[in-house]
């Protein structure tokens, strides 16, 4: 038996008995949030679309439909909505995700950011707004607002005003930031109506229950009404725990504030042909609290779209023995977005990452655990690490101060093709503002084989930092500006964390840049095939009995 949902669905769950599925019409959208368990479904249950749904597949939506009812002032489109709506996180029309409101307004990346200026020291509590800029913020900024800060190069901070003094600059943020605050780092306001005045930004008062957008289409300038509106107002869209052999398929789900889909300890769950689109945080999110026994998958995640997510596309950080593979993950925390991202797909142990595309990530491609036999292999990425830097197309990392346990750190690089990159250093201060790589093997990452992969045109082709027993083989790294292979060991606390590493018979192909313009002659940049360093053992480190290189 069949539960077919036609429409939108408002009515209460059903309590399933064995053998029920969820099967949504083609074209049908489901705006309640979708919560199962193992107490409304049975073991097995497919979750998807009732027939095939080729160009109209069923919606689970996080979002209000907020259509019809809008008024015009000018360039912005207004309408009430209901007294104790949540806050509207995402606003889409016609699809097309808008931004909240900000100052200074989004003109592309590399271009998107105010600079603080220099304080007396960094604070975690208090950051400058430059002379230049606070004419621009006088008498209009005020407590509430919301801060991304870049605080490292590698992170953004989400913080909220408390005050601010527009004779000395300084503006207070509440609680305390994770990295301190200093003179040039990049940041955005956001969340107060008078930043509302550019396409594609919109506003939610929660105050005076009013929803204002300034559309970024000519048509629904024009016209909003005859648009479809959709605002995210629930945090989980779909979310089903504790049924094992769960299916998810051939359906749309999206536009939730925080999480698409949400598995929680559902062993062997399959979530497949499915179009993960348009959420807070993550695309898709799967959690194992006890791993699966040996030989037993925990679960698949197979030929998926999962686009414009914030933080994760595909999120298996805390399910081991997933299988990743053929799913296309592209604009994560790269569309009407500001802040932290951490990688298009986050894998964990023993995990399966293969041939998937991963296209147009604010930060890492592909973020894997060294842990169980992890594999990553023929995965294609390209245009990573788009707004931060100490970054990497595929990233592995094992502790910051002191390293975690080592047994059974083993994985797998082999066969991904990773396209040219370039550094956004925009608004980065500090360590690693431009460092970015194609393979990058971080603290006490170890017995990771790097093998026959292509790595074409960035500043960096693999990066081995304070690691050890690493294999880095019949790799093709074409064009580094910088270098080909940087190997660093930084640490200065008595021990060698970087020993042990087999460099042999990669094909390195560094690049000659220049600078300057006609008519001066132009000034060559040197570019490496190794740039090697180590703070303790020094050369003495280039030996068989320690980094061998052939």
């Amino acid at each position: 038996r069949y539960i077919s949902v036609t429409g939108v669905q408002t009515c209460a769950l059903p309590i399933f008995s064995a053998g029920q599925n969820v099967l949504l019409n083609c074209g049908s959208v489901w705006r309640e949030s979708a919560v199962f368990s193992s107490s409304t479904m049975p073991a097995n249950t497919t979750v998807g679309a009732y027939g095939t749904c080729v160009n109209s597949l069923p919606r689970i939506s996080g979002a209000a439909d907020f259509s019809q009812g809008w008024t015009r002032s000018g360039n912005i489109w207004s309408r009430s909505v209901p007294a104790g709506t949540p806050k509207v996180s995402r606003l889409f029309i016609a699809g097309v995700p808008h931004r909240v409101a900000q100052w200074p307004n989004y003109v592309g990346k590399g271009s998107e950011y105010a600079k603080t200026d220099a304080p007396s020291t960094a604070s975690r509590t208090q950051f400058v707004v430059a002379a230049a800029d606070r004419a621009a913020l006088t008498g209009k900024l005020t407590p509430g607002a919301v801060a991304q800060v870049r605080s490292d190069p590698w992170y953004v901070e989400t913080l909220t005003v408390t005050s601010w003094n527009s004779g000395t600059g300084v503006v207070t943020v509440s609680g305390s930031s994770t990295y301190p605050m200093e003179g040039g780092d990049g940041y955005v306001l956001q969340g107060q109506q008078w930043m509302l005045d550019a396409p594609g930004e919109f506003f939610h008062d929660t105050v005076n229950n009013k929803l204002y957008v300034y559309p970024s289409q000519s048509g629904p300038l024009a016209s909003l009404n005859s648009y479809l509106v959709e605002g995210s107002v629930r945090d989980i869209a779909l979310s089903v725990s504790n049924v094992p052999g769960l299916v998810v398929k051939g359906i749309a789900v999206g536009q939730a504030r925080q999480v698409g889909v949400l598995v929680q300890d559902s062993l062997g769950a399959n979530i497949s042909a499915a179009q993960v689109v348009g959420n807070g945080d993550s695309g898709v999110r799967l959690v194992l609290h006890s791993p699966p026994a040996a030989g037993t998958s925990g679960g698949t995640v197979s030929g998926n779209l999962v686009s414009d997510n914030g933080r994760f596309g595909i999120d298996t950080t805390y399910a081991a023995s997933v299988t990743i593979s053929g799913n296309t993950v592209q604009d994560t925390g790269n569309l009407a977005y500001e802040g932290i991202s951490t990688a298009a797909i986050k894998a964990g142990d023993a995990n399966i990452v293969s041939g998937n595309r991963v296209l147009r990530t604010a930060y890492q491609g592909i973020y894997f655990s060294g842990a169980g036999g992890t594999q990553v292999t023929g995965n294609l990425i390209s245009e990573y690490c788009l707004r931060l830097t100490d970054c990497a197309g595929i990233y592995t990392w094992n502790g910051s101060t002191a390293p975690l346990a080592t047994a059974g750190m083993s994985s797998t690089v082999a066969n991904n093709r990773l396209l040219a990159v370039t550094a956004n250093t925009e608004g980065a201060v500090g360590g690693g503002f431009d460092l970015v790589g194609g393979i990058y093997l971080d603290n006490f990452s170890t017995g990771v084989t790097l093998r026959n992969n292509i790595v074409e045109s960035g500043p960096y082709g693999i990066i081995v930092h304070n690691s050890s027993n690493n294999v880095i083989d019949q790799n093709k790294v074409w064009l580094s500006t910088v270098a080909s292979l940087k190997l660093s060991m930084d640490l200065t606390g008595g021990s060698d964390w970087m020993s042990g590493n087999v460099v042999s018979a990669n094909q390195l192909v560094p690049a000659l840049t220049a600078t300057g313009t006609y008519p001066t002659l132009p000034v060559a940049g040197l570019s490496l095939a190794v740039q090697f360093s180590d703070v303790i053992s020094g050369s003495a480190t280039l030996s068989s009995g320690s980094n061998l290189f052939k």
